[in-house]
């Protein structure tokens, strides 16, 4: 099983994606922006994804900033 992780607004940082070994720094990594970091530190969806379903599924490429929304 595979722990995944949403935070608020994740979507437009490449989430849902595996939770990594440090959730701040992932979110960090991702380009989450600083001041949402604690608001998703406590408020984020997590669920457990049997490995062979990770990655599989829709794949949206569109970011918040350039309108597409990956239909």
């Amino acid at each position: 099983m595979v722990t995944m992780v949403d935070p608020p607004g994740g979507w437009a940082y490449g989430f849902p994606a595996p939770l990594q070994g440090d959730y701040e720094k992932q979110l960090r990594d991702a380009g989450y922006p600083e001041s949402d970091i604690p608001l998703a530190l406590s408020h984020s969806w997590y669920h457990d994804e049997p490995d062979n379903l990770v990655g599989v599924g829709p794949v949206y490429t569109g970011t918040a900033s350039d309108g597409d929304d990956g239909a």
